[in-house]
């Protein structure tokens, strides 16, 4: 688990704190990228399960805070699965709601170096923490301490492969649960209507008369 920043050396805040740690640069871009996939994956299921297009159930998936989205899976895909494969969708959104915060601190905190940091760790500024900072520099034209925690390459490596882990389990479950209950992956389209504008569906036409009824 990452550790509270505790050394003298001053933390830096800056853009480029991730260039200066390319590798620690491209696990935190993996990870946020992996828990889109598992998320994308559960909404595929939702949709799976309401029965309508991808994109209207992303739109609702999304657009719903996160007692309403438990509602709608009790209500809605608990009477599509038995207990076991309720239990088991529900061990999955549980995990992805563990990681969620982690995906939130890397995307929306503030990364940051100190001199004394090692090539493998980085500092990660809560963002509550970096807004007090700044308002103190507005404000009392004096620095602020700040809040940080040290993640290294290894911790910041293992929640990229549990992330990518969880979003695979979910497209097998998600895969299982159409073959065996022959949900439809999407409504089928209407026919298009035919070039006269009729909206009957036509009788191939005979290659002669003689092969006419």
């Amino acid at each position: 688990m990452p550790q509270p920043y505790r050394r003298k050396a001053p933390i830096i805040m800056h853009p480029e704190a991730l260039l200066k740690r390319p590798f620690i640069s491209g696990l935190v871009a993996q990870s946020i990228a992996s828990f889109s996939r598992a998320e994308l994956a559960m909404a595929s299921l939702f949709a799976v399960a309401l029965r309508v297009d991808e994109r209207i159930a992303l739109e609702i998936y999304l657009g719903l805070k996160d007692s309403a989205r438990n509602a709608t899976f009790d209500s809605v895909i608990r009477n599509r699965l038995d207990a076991d494969e309720y239990k088991d969708l529900s061990g999955l959104r549980a995990k992805l709601k563990s990681l969620s915060a982690w995906r939130n601190s890397f995307a929306h905190d503030i990364w940051a170096i100190t001199p004394d940091l090692r090539e493998h760790e980085i500092c990660l500024v809560d963002s509550a923490s970096a807004v007090r900072w700044i308002s103190s520099l507005h404000v009392h034209d004096d620095e602020e301490a700040v809040s940080a925690l040290v993640y290294t390459e290894r911790e910041i490596n293992e929640y990229q492969q549990s992330l990518e882990a969880l979003a695979s389990d979910i497209m097998r479950f998600g895969k299982r649960m159409i073959v065996k209950y022959a949900w439809p992956v999407r409504p089928p389209k209407p026919e298009p209507p035919s070039p006269g504008g009729d909206t009957f569906p036509r009788v191939p036409e005979a290659e002669s008369l003689r092969d006419a009824p």
